[in-house]
């Protein structure tokens, strides 16, 4: 029952796609970010988190969630994407200075 969402692409039933970017595991929830893409494939403005849900065998995301809990994954996301932008950073530096 075990699905990994993380860098795919999913479609939702009103036929928007969404590629799953980060990932975070929060209690016994894990959540997803995720960014919207157009009719070309190409990422839109628009995020959304969605939180796995498992029932009757089977492993879905759901984008309904309460205000308070969106912002306090919105700031574990945006964590994340500096600590990611920052070893980019460090990344390029080094190979600079080599």
């Amino acid at each position: 029952m075990n699905k990994d969402f993380l860098n795919s692409v999913i479609t939702l039933d009103n036929n928007q796609k969404w590629y799953i970017t980060d990932e975070t595991e929060q209690g016994n929830d894990k959540f997803y970010l995720a960014v919207k893409l157009d009719e070309n494939n190409n990422p839109d403005a628009e995020s959304k988190i969605f939180k796995e849900v498992k029932a009757n065998g089977k492993v879905f995301l759901d984008d309904q969630i309460d205000a308070e809990t969106y912002q306090y994954l919105s700031a574990i996301f945006i964590t994340n994407y500096s600590n990611k932008s920052d070893e980019i950073a460090d990344g390029i530096k080094n190979e600079e200075v080599e």
